[in-house]
This record gives C-alpha cells, sequence and structure tokens, in this order.
C-alpha cells in the first residue's frame, strides 16, 4: 500500500496516536464534517406574536452545540490479517474514548470529541465500518499563539484572534497597562491571566501603555 499517494488523494485521520492508515491499514472512503448549530435562546410572551430572543443578552459572543462528524473506512486484506481482527484492534484502542481528532487536510488544527466505533460490514468481499464523533464546535490549533510587545510610553497593538472568544495569559516584565475596548487593567511584573482581558474573534486593537515588556499567549480556536 502506498500510504503517502491515498493520504495526498483521499486524505487520513488520528485518534489520538492511533494513525488510521499507518497503524492499521485502513483507507477512508468517506467523510461528513457537520456545521455546529448555533446555540439560541428565547421566551414565549402571551398575547404577543413571535418570541424574544434572548441570545446576545449577557454576551455578543455566539454559543455553539456541538458538531458531528462522521467516517467510513475500508478494510482491505493485507499482510494475511482478517478485517475482522483489525476491526476488533480499532474499536479496542478507540471506540468510547475522548480524543484528540487530526484530519490531514486540517494540517495545524484538531478536533475534540467522544469517538464511536460502528459494526463492520462485509459487501461483494470488501470490508467497512463507520466512526462517528461527537465533537466540540471548533478547530483547536495545535499550538499556542503568542505575541511579545516592547512598550515605552503608549502605543496600539493589534492582536489577531480566530473565532472562539479567549482569555489570554500575559508574562510581563516592568509595568504595563492594557485598554481594550471594554476594560483597563495595569499588570506588573509577573505571569498570569487577568479576566478583563478578552481577545474576540477578528483583530483586537489594544492600547499598552507604561515601560516595559508584555507577551500575550492563547490557544485559537475556529469552526
Amino acid at each position: 500500500m502506498n500510504i503517502e499517494r491515498y493520504e495526498r488523494k483521499i486524505g487520513n485521520v488520528k485518534f489520538g496516536s492511533h494513525d488510521m492508515l499507518r497503524d492499521y491499514g485502513v483507507i477512508m472512503t468517506s467523510f461528513d464534517i457537520g456545521m455546529p448549530s448555533q446555540k439560541r435562546s428565547s421566551i414565549e410572551v402571551p398575547g404577543m406574536d413571535g418570541v424574544i430572543d434572548l441570545t446576545y443578552v449577557l454576551s455578543d459572543q455566539k454559543i455553539y452545540e456541538n458538531r458531528p462528524v462522521s467516517m467510513t473506512f475500508e478494510i482491505p486484506y493485507r499482510n494475511g490479517a482478517a478485517p475482522w481482527d483489525i476491526h476488533e484492534r480499532i474499536a479496542n484502542d478507540i471506540h468510547g474514548n475522548e480524543m484528540y481528532i487530526s484530519l490531514s487536510f486540517y494540517p495545524g488544527w484538531h478536533l475534540e470529541g467522544n469517538v464511536s466505533v460502528d459494526g463492520m460490514s462485509m459487501n461483494d468481499g470488501t470490508a467497512t465500518f463507520k466512526v462517528t464523533c461527537d465533537c466540540n464546535p471548533y478547530f483547536i490549533k495545535n499550538s499556542l499563539t503568542m505575541a511579545t510587545y516592547a512598550v515605552s510610553g503608549t502605543m496600539d497593538a493589534y492582536i489577531r484572534n480566530a473565532t472562539r472568544w479567549t482569555i489570554p495569559s500575559t508574562e510581563v516584565n516592568g509595568t504595563v497597562s492594557v485598554k481594550t475596548d471594554d476594560a483597563a487593567v495595569s499588570l506588573s511584573t509577573g505571569k498570569g491571566r487577568n479576566a478583563a482581558i478578552v481577545l474576540k474573534s477578528g483583530i483586537n486593537k489594544i492600547t499598552l501603555g507604561g515601560s516595559g515588556t508584555i507577551t500575550f499567549e492563547y490557544q485559537e480556536a475556529r469552526l
């Protein structure tokens, strides 16, 4: 089996450290990565048309349901291994587990969710099975994003973040003030996380003041 050719042409997936193509020799023949539905909140008022939408009463941040993901795999005969033995190995390794799910066509990002392995079917000598995943809504960036600024006086910093809002950790050397659209805080030497500093989706303008250096470190997540 030419693993690289299959991976380029069809794609591959890893559940945790378990590589479906390299570890088991199974080929992904189809996949369906659903979009998470937005969570909405509303109330009905007697005698009033429609409903009152409360979705954004507490925050402008969008909240989502879990993301459904499913994949179908084919088990080719190879090295004398019976398809049912390979299917059993896979089920023992990943079925029912909360895992990182890494797809070759989304490099640098992963999903997180519960993995379920369906039973195996045999049709005209071809063995297939399906894996379904109940995933958190966002693709998570594998590496943390960092942005460092040397501050002397007042300056504007523009920090890009993906879809999900996040509270970054900060490391300060000196005394640095941080002002966003919603809050202003003063930070002194040390590491920490201040709930008043929130990075929203897109480009965040942050005004920095004082004297010293500050590093923002955060985990990006996108739909």
